[in-house]
């Protein structure tokens, strides 16, 4: 499934691209997102606690920032996660695009999430 997101950030490219990078940062934006950093560079090991209706789910898994294009300002999250308690699992690539814009910057996210 792809999704698309597209949302403006009333900051310069600079720093909306620095805390794009800063994944310990992003997470902290998302309710029930922790992350921690690995030994391997841009490497992340994570859990997300997802509440859908009746239903709670926690994953845990392995996210992976590369193809970090400076001059571009793009960027690519890899996921891969298991569910704590059960069979499911997720994996997502996300793209990420940034682009000034009067007033600040537009961010450009399409994630393939299986």
């Amino acid at each position: 499934m792809i999704l698309r997101n597209e949302f403006t950030v009333g900051a310069d490219i600079e720093t909306v691209w620095r805390h794009l990078l800063d994944m310990e940062g992003v997470a902290s934006c998302l309710p029930g997102a922790t992350v921690t950093a690995t030994d391997e560079e841009n490497t992340y090991n994570g859990t997300m606690r997802l509440k859908i209706g009746p239903m709670k789910v926690e994953y845990r898994g392995r996210a992976r920032l590369h193809d970090a294009d400076e001059q571009q300002h793009s960027a690519v999250v890899s996921l891969s996660a298991r569910e704590a308690k059960g069979q499911g699992t997720a994996i997502a690539t996300i793209h990420n695009q940034l682009e000034q814009v009067e007033g600040g910057t537009r961010v450009r996210a399409q994630t393939d999430l299986n």
